[in-house]
């Protein structure tokens, strides 16, 4: 008899989290699981991107309205007995939760609805955030319950995984399965180019692209992208492609710098991994990560990259070997490391070789999705 499995995931946007569920649940073996998701909605309250792409592939998806990102009692009780409702009524063998909102009230209802075997991802921890000194406690109280009340909870890089290790009495919950990816299909850097300038005119063809790819979202810290403008001896431009919350407020730090004309956010695009050729260099300056895909395909793209010194990307950015690393939120130290991938030529092909290499030899998608397949066993 197949094994039913409901993966929950807060949001149904398409970022990191998203992008894991999605891998998941078209990649489990069919003869063996039967795979549905839920989901609470996009930013506009109807389903977003991940419940077409879902559908598009045959995988069936349960919209759950209740379920929202924000914090707010009232709604999160409203979340809760949505969760204890829907788990009763499907009746999982597995529960697989998602981010921090599905994975704290969808742990506690999977508990109450006696849900055999659950499962918590743990995408980065999320009291790394900037936030004050109570919140953070709070955060850190909430991440503790929720792995308690797990059977198992994946940690998506080494020092989530040790640090989960050490919180009390969490020490055999925990095990460690890397993200993976299968090789993603890429376009020349001309046509790359060619593609984004129709989303922004106003980028020159030629000269340096510093590319990224991610939501637009105080975590990814694109501000400080934009602050390391204004240290750079070349005239090099800004992509992100992405779209999210922040937008407005990093279009006003680009013209406080004084750096407008060179900040192009082009928005959300579909498949964007493909564009990736279009950068001399990639970036990614965020001040928390779970194990970023943007990465592995930056990779893959043959890129030179410039990561922060966090969770995550420790995992794939050996320091000087497979990447340049600095610290977040320092604007100088990243303006720096980028000049070093624009003028060195030799060094950018290093850290290109070298990650390339990491990354086919450790982050298959095949090895996520054998692993993560021996959890959802009771005895595992």
């Amino acid at each position: 008899m197949k094994k039913k499995v409901l993966l929950v995931v807060t949001k149904s946007n398409f970022g990191g989290a998203q992008r894991y569920v999605y891998d998941l649940a078209t990649n489990l073996p069919t003869d063996e699981f039967d795979i549905a998701v839920a989901f609470g909605p996009g930013l506009d309250g109807r389903p977003g991107r991940l419940a077409k792409m879902l559908s598009e592939k045959g995988v069936r998806t349960i919209l759950v309205l209740e379920l929202g990102r924000d914090i707010n009692p009232i709604g999160d009780l409203r979340a809760l007995r949505a969760l204890i409702t829907l788990f009763k009524k499907e009746q999982p063998h597995v529960v697989h939760l998602n981010s921090s909102k599905a994975g704290g009230l969808g742990a506690f209802a999977a508990r109450l609805a006696g849900v055999p075997r659950i499962i918590f991802t743990s995408h980065g921890l999320a009291f790394d955030e900037k936030r004050g000194a109570l919140q953070r406690l709070l955060i850190w109280l909430a991440t503790w319950t929720t792995i308690l009340l797990t059977h198992t909870t994946i940690a998506v890089s080494v020092e989530t995984f040790e640090r989960i290790r050490h919180m009390p009495f969490l020490r055999k919950k925990v095990r460690l399965v890397h993200n993976g990816i299968i090789t993603p299909t890429f376009i020349s850097k001309q046509d790359a180019r060619t593609e984004i300038m129709t989303l922004d005119p106003n980028l020159p063809h030629e000269g340096h692209w510093i590319g990224s790819i991610g939501e637009l979202h105080r975590n990814k810290d694109y501000a400080t992208a934009i602050d390391a403008l204004t240290y750079m001896e070349s005239d090099a431009h800004l992509v992100v492609i992405g779209e999210g919350e922040a937008r407005e407020s990093l279009l006003a730090r680009a013209v406080e710098n004084n750096v407008q004309d060179r900040v192009h956010l082009v928005g959300f695009v579909s498949d964007a991994a493909k564009y990736l050729r279009a950068f001399d260099t990639f970036i990614l300056p965020s001040q928390k990560e779970g194990l970023p895909y943007v990465l592995l395909e930056a990779g893959y793209g043959y890129l030179p990259v410039v990561a922060t010194d966090i969770p995550g990307v420790r995992d794939v950015i050996l320091p000087d070997f497979t990447g340049l690393i600095v610290p977040p939120g320092d604007a100088q130290a990243l303006s720096n490391a980028i000049e070093r991938t624009l003028t060195d030529a030799r060094l950018s092909r290093s850290l290109a070789d070298e990650l390339l290499k990491r990354i086919q030899k450790s982050f298959a998608l095949d090895t996520m999705i054998e692993k993560t397949s021996l959890l959802y066993s009771d005895h595992a």
